[in-house]
């Protein structure tokens, strides 16, 4: 199989061609890491298997993730507050999107590793032809970025001054999609929502906690009562066993340890309605041994 690098603006016909749209490369071992998934994720998969030798798969030079936390956007917060993600690499088969490949951060080992996702988006081809058309891009130049903020996903055109953001959706009908705006107009519709939305995304964390909070209790009574000497057991996974009614749940409750012991249980939980949102009641049935 065959993979090549490509540039973005390459693959655009309708591309002007005095744009001065800046493509920031990833560093050299990210692109190395997607490169040896895709070809690793492809190599086996019956989709493509039929063409393997005869297509050109191509991965397209990456684009940069940034997105704003939302207590940012609500206190009008934009890009004084953005943070860098994943490095999204579009997978081509031809001249056709099949998918896009992330090369991402592992938040323990803080080191790159990439994952693959498969589908016919356009995405963010559509805004890139977009931008090529405005004429402030012959003004300066725009280096090329994804952007996320609240309900608002597509383009960022970083440049020295008048950045620009052109989504790629209409952000459930408050934006206009592939029409450029300002930072100044995008706060204007994006901290109003964030605003509303503030008080609910709060107690809902605060929920959250209580949640846990309940797991752990009954991690900590179920080894009391068993004879175990535990100073304090945290959730850290939940897998989904068996739905017993619409409230009522059966599940594997893994934890950790204050001494680092990893233990499971099954457990039945009991939540308030049928959102699964508020936990009623956690009855651990079992301890499982691994």
């Amino acid at each position: 199989m065959k993979f090549t690098f490509i540039l973005l603006p390459a693959l655009f016909l309708c591309a002007c061609c005095n744009a001065e749209l800046i493509y920031v490369d990833a560093p050299k071992e990210d692109q190395e890491i997607v490169y040896n998934y895709v070809r690793k994720v492809l190599q086996p998969d019956t989709v493509f298997s039929n063409n393997l030798h005869r297509a050109d798969f191509r991965i397209a030079a990456p684009f940069r993730e940034y997105f704003v936390e939302p207590g940012d956007v609500a206190a009008g917060r934009l890009l004084s507050a953005t943070k860098s993600g994943a490095w999204q690499f579009l997978v081509f088969r031809g001249t056709n999107v099949i998918g896009i490949a992330y090369c991402m951060f592992d938040p323990k080992s803080g080191k790159p590793r990439a994952s693959v996702e498969f589908s016919t988006i356009a995405y963010p081809m559509e805004p890139v032809i977009m931008a090529e058309q405005l004429p402030q891009i012959k003004q300066q130049d725009y280096e090329v970025r994804l952007f996320g903020a609240s309900f608002f996903r597509g383009l960022w055109l970083h440049a020295k001054s008048n950045d620009i953001f052109i989504p790629a959706n209409d952000g459930f009908g408050k934006l206009q999609a592939l029409r450029p705006y300002s930072e100044a107009q995008l706060i204007k519709i994006l901290q109003p929502y964030e605003q509303t939305m503030m008080p609910i995304n709060m107690e809902s964390n605060r929920q959250f906690e209580r949640n846990l909070s309940m797991f752990g209790e009954a991690m900590m009574d179920y080894e009391r009562v068993h004879g175990g000497k535990r100073d304090s057991i945290s959730p850290v996974l939940l897998e989904i066993q068996k739905d017993l009614s619409d409230v009522v749940q059966i599940l594997n409750l893994q934890g950790i340890s204050s001494e680092g012991q990893k233990l499971s249980y099954k457990i039945k939980v009991t939540f308030r309605d049928r959102t699964h949102l508020v936990v009623s009641r956690v009855d651990i049935l079992e301890k499982i041994h691994l």
